[in-house]
């Protein structure tokens, strides 16, 4: 596995679908706000020193 992230979505068997998905519409919109805010506070504690 590359990235260690959790497939979106396996097959009864329990392998990954083909082509394998571990993004979905959903993921993007939640992750990348809550990067860029997590970001925003570590850089803003970075600069207080």
């Amino acid at each position: 596995d590359v990235c260690g992230e959790w497939y979106g979505y396996l097959r009864r068997d329990g392998k990954p679908t083909e082509p394998p998905c571990k993004g979905s519409t959903f993921k993007g919109p939640f992750h990348v706000p809550r990067s860029l805010i997590m970001a925003d506070v570590l850089l803003g504690d970075i600069l207080e020193g």
